[in-house]
C-alpha cells in the first residue's frame, strides 16, 4: 500500500481538531502551573479519532474526534478542630492557625482569648480551664 493521504491536523473538521487540542493543552498549561497541585504528577492529553466505514464500498469514513486530559488534582490542606459542649450543642472552631505559642479558644461571641503559653501553664476563662502541653492543649475543663 502505497498511498499518500492529503489530510493536516489543522484542518480536520474545519479546524475543529486544532481548537480541541488548544483548549486542552491550555488546561494542562494551566494546571501543571498551579502550585496547589503536584508537581510530580504527569499530565496526559489525548486524542482519540475513531474512523468508521460508511458501508461495504469503504469510500466514505465517519470520524468521530474526542479529546480527554488527565490533570493533577489540587492537594488537600489539613487543620485542627477544638471541639466543646455548650449546653446540649457541640461547638468547633479551627485550632492551630496563630504563631507558635500561641493558641486561641472560645471564639464564641462573648469571649475569646489569644494567649502565649509555657509548657504546664494553666489559663482560666470564665468557668473554663486547659492546661497547655509543648504548645498544644492537653486538656479543656469546666472549672469547679
Amino acid at each position: 500500500m502505497n498511498a499518500k493521504y492529503r489530510l493536516e491536523l489543522q484542518n480536520i473538521a474545519g479546524g475543529a481538531l486544532q481548537e480541541l487540542f488548544e483548549n486542552d493543552l491550555e488546561k494542562v498549561i494551566e494546571n501543571i502551573y498551579d502550585k496547589n497541585t503536584s508537581f510530580k504528577k504527569a499530565r496526559k492529553l489525548t486524542i482519540e479519532l475513531k474512523l468508521i466505514p460508511s458501508d461495504e464500498s469503504r469510500e466514505i469514513v465517519l470520524v468521530d474526534i474526542t479529546t480527554k486530559t488527565t490533570l493533577s488534582p489540587v492537594q488537600g490542606v489539613t487543620t485542627q478542630l477544638m471541639l466543646d459542649r455548650n449546653g446540649n450543642k457541640v461547638t468547633a472552631s479551627e485550632f492551630g492557625n496563630k504563631m507558635k505559642g500561641q493558641a486561641s479558644f472560645w471564639d464564641l461571641e462573648d469571649c475569646k482569648i489569644d494567649v502565649e503559653c509555657a509548657e504546664g501553664e494553666i489559663i482560666e476563662k470564665d468557668d473554663r480551664k486547659s492546661i497547655f502541653e509543648s504548645d498544644k492543649v492537653r486538656h479543656m475543663f469546666k472549672a469547679k
